[in-house]
């Protein structure tokens, strides 16, 4: 519009033209990554369960494990056991449950002797223990128990034994033990 229209007391129209406005090719929208959880969401991630690693584990066990353990908000907290003749034992912090994936390699005397101290460690916490596979004899005799007589895949050691036959149960202890209070 001219300065003379303005003066004229012509009405004022302000006419805009069409721009052609684009964000910079650098600017994006923010998004966070799969692996970074935003705030709000990790004050969920305040239970643990402590999952033991041992040589030659099972990987499809184990990533299973720790794909049902972020679906119910757990973090894991590793215990090393292997046959260098150091002990192992449960963490010293609040814990939902011990988890022990089965092993493709033979059982050494001494990792067989370190997982034996870790199932009874936990049990004498109290805390629930998930035995999968190969695991299952050696977390029933370190709790001084038999076998259940039902087949099974996996137990899990509480208050009871239980037997567990299919990969949904595993599932459905690894919920329970995402519901237990930690200790």
């Amino acid at each position: 519009m001219h300065p003379a229209a303005l003066a004229g007391g012509e009405p004022v129209l302000l006419t805009l033209k069409h721009a052609q406005f684009r964000p910079s090719r650098f600017a994006r929208s923010l998004s966070i990554g799969a692996t970074k959880r935003p705030g709000g969401e990790t004050a969920g991630y305040g239970k643990r369960a402590a999952v033991v690693l041992r040589r030659g584990m099972r990987q499809a066990e184990f990533h299973s494990v720790e794909a049902r353990l972020n679906r119910n908000h757990l973090s894991s907290l590793a215990v090393l056991v292997g046959t260098n003749g150091k002990g192992a034992s449960v963490p010293d912090a609040p814990l939902c449950g011990l988890i022990v994936t089965g092993s493709d390699s033979a059982t050494h005397a001494v990792e067989r002797a370190v997982l034996i101290e870790v199932v009874r460690d936990a049990l004498g916490r109290e805390l629930p223990v998930l035995a999968i596979s190969d695991a299952v004899p050696l977390a029933l005799s370190a709790a001084g128990m038999e076998p259940p007589s039902s087949p099974h895949q996996a137990v899990l050691i509480g208050d009871e034994v239980r037997a567990l036959q299919a990969h949904v149960d595993i599932e459905r202890a690894i919920d329970s033990m995402a519901t237990a209070p930690p200790r």
